[in-house]
């Protein structure tokens, strides 16, 4: 499990939250600078989420592990919901 991850996650936040307030406010920021770095928080997400899952069994914890893995599932069935009925709404 790597530190490194979670002050990169930090770091990507903190030049999202600067690029999406400037956006909001006046425009002038592209989204496209937003979209690349929330795909990249995205990404992070994942590999920490695999550390912490990978570290449950590591430690024994195999129940956690499992409803880990369980709320993983749920939550990625739910976004691909929701953006189906985004795509059916437009």
């Amino acid at each position: 499990m790597s530190i490194e991850l979670t002050h990169t996650m930090k770091d990507r936040m903190e030049d999202f939250s600067e690029y999406y307030a400037k956006f909001l406010e006046d425009g002038s920021c592209k989204a496209v600078k937003s979209r690349a770095l929330l795909e990249e928080i995205a990404a992070l997400t994942i590999k920490i989420e695999r550390d912490i899952y990978l570290r449950l069994i590591e430690l024994g914890y195999i129940e956690e592990a499992a409803e880990f893995l369980k709320d993983e599932e749920q939550e990625t069935q739910t976004f691909h919901a929701d953006v189906i009925d985004i795509r059916q709404s437009n």
